[in-house]
């Protein structure tokens, strides 16, 4: 399923208002859980995602599908009534999009800081936790929830994002640094 986007006054109001649902019935984990199996199982399978987000598919055979899945997978009927409705609003095509604002709003009521690092090399278990920690303690969170990802462009070192703010501990980084200090 590739990143679909659309305008946040769009999409914005259904993740509100899933998130509005599963806290009001205090069901936040659940349904996020509902949402991820269903974009992972959709994601595995080409023939699900030409069936999903085919616009020549009909309403009612996407909702079979649906129905089909939510069944076996034991889906929270809060859950299912809201797939429904993007499929009625043909709007499932961005559920992912959708799951992803969901997600980012469960972590701001949660006061989660979500910080994304760039790394050279793989963080082992150990050094995750502790540059967790040490993060936890700059930023005065509750809690943070960080994304990795790799790139051997940098060469060595990091570069983190936290919020708006980029702190860039990148051997590249630092080359270009220097570049610019050299030739301006």
């Amino acid at each position: 399923m590739e990143k679909r986007q659309l305008g946040s006054k769009v999409l914005q109001p259904y993740a509100e208002a899933i998130f509005d649902l599963a806290k009001k019935n205090n069901l936040l984990d659940e349904i996020k859980v509902d949402l991820y199996s269903l974009i992972t199982l959709i994601k595995s399978s080409n023939e699900l995602k030409e069936l999903f987000f085919s616009p020549v598919i009909k309403r009612s055979v996407k909702k079979a599908l649906l129905t089909d899945f939510v069944n076996k997978l034991n889906f929270k009927p809060e859950t299912t009534k809201f797939l429904y409705l993007l499929v009625d609003r043909n709007r499932f095509i961005y559920i992912e999009n959708i799951f992803y604002r969901y997600e980012l709003l469960i972590y701001k009521f949660r006061k989660i800081d979500i910080v994304d690092i760039v790394t050279a090399v793989e963080f082992s278990p150990a050094q995750q936790d502790e540059l967790k920690s040490i993060i936890k303690a700059k930023i005065n969170s509750n809690d943070v929830e960080l994304n990795f990802s790799f790139n051997k462009e940098l060469i060595a070192g990091f570069i983190i994002s936290i919020n708006s703010q980029v702190i860039d501990m990148s051997f590249l980084g630092q080359v270009y640094r220097l570049k610019e200090r050299l030739f301006t």
